[in-house]
């Protein structure tokens, strides 16, 4: 058991708390305190002793606790004691309220965490039910995907081939023949081809253009244009005749040549009938026809040859060719019209000497160097054009070889397209069908998991006819129940067998104290050793519900290691205060701003006696003011922090006040009603400013900056008691501490 709190230094309101004369606790404690005065703070304290270190730890705290056998410093460590605390912390652990047509309360702090487990477990499964579906959409497109690529790639091949040979290829091309030739040992040589449908096109020109002739020769013979070049180019390195013969002119030599030949087998010149001698004749012969006559008739030959010489004509085109050749011809063809021309244009040089040469003119022989380089290019160049010839001609030859390879790779490109394609759809598949096992297995856990939830949910229905018992006794009627909902795995609120739809705050406090009972009691076992802490259960219940609150937690309260229960409710401390008294026990405390040492601080004093004595709030609300009121008079310095507790005092005590003054009637305007009952009109409205704004610590003023921080509390506090006193003298003279 906790006897005493030895020390409490820096810890929520308590500035430097010792226990000093007071009596220990025992194991049932009563302790009232106002709403701000440190019942929380205690409530943290107790429940340090289960979680095994001091919660909420501001720096420079120490709490220093007695228990019966041992004194600790309350600190990082082992959990000393087996704790069950009711305050709003067990109502916001435990309780999850749903309002609207069909409310619900989840109840109990596992029960919140596997239902919203339970929910995300829910929420997961219809994820995964959606991604399953896309995913098996998906498989199914990719199935569909895989068929139609099969059809429609078999389909291009079919017509790309179809006017090659429609009776080979007109029914050959389908997805069952891609699936055969994939199924086959082409399937692994297809994995190193290379080529793409960008190929096609140079395949097709193998294929569709018709077989081209083959070509017997590019170019004619060089040996005309060859020898006239040569036999130019020696009549200029020849000898002309000599000088006397030479002097005869181009008449003279024809008119001879002609008689020569009338007078050939003759002895007698036919025209004079003088004899033609043998020696005539032979000088006639020999120096005229022999040398003269043919030196002449050659050159002119030549000349004649060399103007009307053209350079060799191209018999070839390029278009005769196939496409690979057709470039390279052309460049040669190029060649062989520019070598060509150069060798035309040497000609004509040679063409110039030889007929200055027949008119017997000294020339110099300055072409054969120009002309013989020219000649052997121009033979170079035709030679390889002959080549490109040869080669399209080798080419002809295995035409239908060329047909059926282009065939072949055509079939290649459209089957490794379609394994490519094909390929990675099936991984895909595989990948989605892995990830559609895995998600489903995922969702199985989920179900088992969520079956697992489910069944401990509904473990909890087990307790609802007690908790209605209960719920009956504390509120005093019937008419609220819980009804667990197996399908939505809730505690269903209903009033009078129908949806509660509304449920009041004191209906709400009254299911959340009865739940917190109930687990109390479940092992009994436990209770005996456990300290229990309560914490304001009353709060919203009405004067009737109090006392049957009363009566059902003295019921179930006896048998625990240790009870403490925290109230403002001075009517509720009462009824504490007598079933401690049941209980054989007068542990009764009041929690107060006390000044020890000059200074204020938070302290938990034995009850006094005028409290004792005095059985309303009323009383203690205006004692406790009136020293506060003291104690600023002493000059004892407070911080703000220690002002929060006032407000919501004030509040109370003007309540109380003008509610005596006019029972039943409740005032909503402090100020009018004070002013109406003689207070000061400056003072009353500092009062409702202060009461307003700082009540329940709600710092949300609708007034303005009047009030402007909780550091005119003295002032206000001492200026509204003064004036209270001053207008009702007589009644609040008679309410002194004992």
């Amino acid at each position: 058991m906790l006897k005493r709190i030895k020390k409490l230094i820096g810890y929520g309101v308590f500035r430097d708390f010792s226990w000093s004369n007071q009596e220990p606790f025992n194991k049932y404690n009563a302790i009232y305190g106002f709403n701000g005065s440190g019942k929380s703070t205690l409530c943290r304290v107790i429940k340090s002793l289960n979680a095994g270190s001091l919660l909420e730890k501001e720096s420079g705290s120490l709490v220093m606790l007695e228990m019966e056998n041992f004194t600790t410093e309350l600190k990082e460590g082992s959990p000393l004691r087996e704790v069950l605390i009711y305050d709003q912390d067990f109502i916001g652990e435990n309780f999850k309220w749903g309002e609207g047509i069909s409310p619900f309360v989840v109840i109990g702090k596992k029960s919140q965490e596997e239902e919203e487990k339970y929910n995300a477990l829910q929420a997961r499964n219809k994820e995964l039910d959606q991604q399953i579906n896309e995913l098996n959409s998906t498989v199914s497109s990719l199935i569909t995907q895989i068929a139609l690529k099969g059809t429609s790639s078999a389909g291009e091949l079919k017509r790309e081939l179809l006017s090659i040979n429609p009776t080979k290829y007109g029914t050959t091309y389908n997805k069952t023949h891609f699936e055969r030739e994939l199924n086959g040992p082409r399937r692994l040589a297809l994995t190193s081809f290379s080529k793409t449908k960008d190929d096609l096109a140079n395949l097709r020109v193998q294929i569709y253009q018709e077989a081209l002739s083959t070509i017997e020769n590019a170019v004619p013979s060089l040996n005309y244009f060859e020898s006239v070049i040569d036999e130019a180019l020696s009549f200029l390195e020849a000898e002309s005749p000599v000088k006397q013969i030479v002097e005869f002119s181009q008449k003279q030599i024809l008119w001879l040549e002609e008689g020569l030949n009338l007078h050939l087998d003759k002895n007698e010149c036919l025209f004079c009938s003088s004899t033609i001698t043998a020696g005539r004749k032979e000088l006639i012969e020999k120096q005229i026809h022999n040398e003269v006559s043919n030196f002449i008739r050659t050159g002119e030959d030549l000349v004649s040859k060399l103007q009307n010489l053209q350079p060799p004509v191209i018999t070839c085109k390029k278009e005769s060719l196939y496409q690979e050749f057709q470039d390279d011809f052309h460049i040669k063809l190029q060649l062989v019209e520019a070598v060509a021309l150069e060798a035309t244009s040497i000609s004509g040089k040679i063409s110039s000497a030889i007929s200055s040469k027949v008119r017997f003119q000294d020339v110099q022989n300055t072409v054969r160097g120009e002309m013989a380089p020219v000649m052997e290019k121009l033979s170079t160049a035709l030679n390889e054009m002959q080549s490109l010839v040869n080669q399209h001609n080798t080419k002809t030859i295995g035409l239908a070889q060329i047909k059926n390879n282009a065939v072949l790779e055509i079939e290649n490109i459209y089957l490794k397209e379609y394994l490519v394609q094909t390929t990675q759809f099936e991984l895909d598949k595989a990948t989605h069908g892995s990830t559609i096992t895995a998600l489903n297995g995922e969702k199985d856990n989920n179900k088992k998991e969520i079956d697992k939830i489910s069944s401990n949910l509904q473990s909890e229905a087990k307790a609802i006819l007690a908790i209605n018992n209960m719920l009956h006794l504390f509120l005093g009627r019937n008419d609220i129940s819980l009804n667990f909902n197996p399908t939505k795995l809730k505690f269903e609120v209903q009033r009078r067998g129908g949806a509660a739809k509304r449920l009041s705050e004191g209906e709400k406090t009254a299911i959340s104290v009865c739940y917190f009972l109930i687990l109390l009691n479940s092992d009994l076992e436990k209770k005996l050793n456990t300290i229990v802490v309560i914490d304001d259960p009353i709060t919203s219940l009405d004067s009737v519900n109090i006392y049957n609150a009363y009566s059902v937690m003295k019921e179930n309260l006896r048998e625990v290691k240790q009870l403490f229960i925290f109230t403002h409710s001075m009517i509720y401390f009462r009824l504490v205060i007598r079933m401690l008294a049941d209980f054989k026990s007068s542990c009764n405390y009041v929690i107060e701003t006390t000044s020890n040492r000059d200074s204020p601080d938070t302290t938990i004093k034995t009850l006094a006696k005028l409290t004792k004595e005095t059985s309303t709030e009323y009383i203690l609300l205006y004692t406790h003011l009136k020293k506060f009121v003291e104690n600023v008079d002493k000059g004892i310095e407070f911080t703000d922090s220690d002002f929060l507790p006032f407000p919501n005092m004030l509040r109370k005590l003007l309540e109380a006040y003008l509610y005596a003054k006019e029972p039943g009637k409740v005032a909503n305007d402090y100020e009018a009603s004070l002013i109406k009952y003689g207070m000061n009109p400056e003072v009353a409205k500092k009062a409702d400013r202060f009461c307003n704004d700082f009540s329940h610590a709600r710092f949300d003023s609708l007034y303005g900056p009047e009030i402007e921080s909780l550091g005119s509390t003295p002032t206000i506090i001492k200026s509204v008691i003064e004036e209270l006193e001053k207008i009702d003298q007589m009644h609040f003279s008679s309410m002194k501490l004992a």
